[in-house]
């Protein structure tokens, strides 16, 4: 007997609680489904009344019910053979069920979608003690950016200018796209990094305000610069048999420019190309008061030469 049963994590909680009994009605009848500690999950589902801005396959990753496998039909066809193995079903939790609800909600919410309704459908095959569930997720409308600005604590120095202007254009084609957690690291992380590869080692950004109205976002960025540093120093430390002036031909940056975040990771990344050399770390020597100067390290580890 196949009974469809809509919200049964409060009856099935009761059953983890006495365990071997499990008996509820249905609201429009008198049939009964019966659930237990040996009920076992048959396959997993999914339903997008609106669709689905997420792929299932990352779904599939917050959620702790799982289904059999891909393969269970031919388990299920071939197990008679020897050698065979009998498909495994895990066991159905409904205490689980309700802790991959809150997630897939927190997962779309954190995604842009606040209004979002996350569901289930359970069947309860009887004659087999399974249960096939259906995720049922309602995503709803998303919010999506409206304008974005951006407030700078310091000057920016007339040298910067040209590209400032072209920088704050580039992110107000932020306008039209969903306003996700992804989407707001995205706008600090590049704030942040076109200070740093302009000669901001110590730039702070951040996301000062998100004003909503209905689905449409309004964004306000703050950038507290600090100070604007030249390259005084460069350090290679750990090199053993390569000559510092070979290393230093690989590095892009030069002592009097600009600091810049960006080529300090270049010249890692061509540093730890060269055949001689395990590990490459680029960065600022520690400790560094946020002045006008600064000193860059790179630390080596080489490699054991080829015989």
């Amino acid at each position: 007997m196949r009974t469809e049963v809509r919200h049964l994590v409060a009856a099935a909680l009761f059953v983890s609680i006495v365990p071997g009994l499990a008996v509820a009605q249905q609201s429009d009848g008198p049939s009964l489904f019966l659930v237990n500690t040996e009920t076992r999950i048959e396959k997993v589902g999914w339903s997008f009344p609106s669709g689905s801005a997420i792929p299932t396959s990352r779904l599939e990753t917050q959620v702790a019910v799982k289904g059999p496998g891909s393969l269970t039909w031919a388990k299920k066809a071939f197990d008679f053979i020897p050698f065979v193995p009998s498909p495994e079903f895990a066991p159905f939790s409904p205490v689980v069920l309700q802790r991959d609800v809150v997630r897939l909600r927190r997962l779309y919410r954190s995604s842009g979608f606040p209004s979002v309704v996350v569901d289930y459908d359970v069947a309860l095959d009887t004659t087999v003690n399974r249960v096939a569930i259906t995720m049922v997720v309602d995503q709803g409308e998303p919010l999506t950016i409206d304008t974005v600005s951006i407030s700078v604590t310091d000057d920016t120095p007339d040298d910067l200018q040209d590209e400032w202007t072209s920088f704050t254009s580039r992110l107000a084609e932020a306008r039209g796209r969903r306003f996700s957690q992804e989407e707001r690291s995205r706008l600090v992380q590049e704030t942040t990094n076109w200070f740093s590869d302009r000669g901001y080692p110590w730039v702070q950004a951040s996301l000062v305000r998100a004003d909503t109205s209905g689905t449409d976002v309004s964004v306000a960025l703050e950038a507290r610069p600090g100070a604007r540093a030249r390259v005084d120093e460069i350090r290679i430390e750990g090199n053993e048999r390569l000559e510092p002036p070979v290393l230093r031909r690989e590095i892009p940056i030069r002592v009097g420019d600009w600091y810049s975040a960006r080529r300090v990771s270049e010249g890692q990344r061509e540093l730890f190309e060269l055949d001689l050399v395990r590990r490459a770390l680029g960065d600022l020597v520690d400790s560094q008061p946020p002045d006008t100067s600064v000193v860059v390290r790179y630390r080596l580890n080489e490699a054991q030469p080829r015989v």
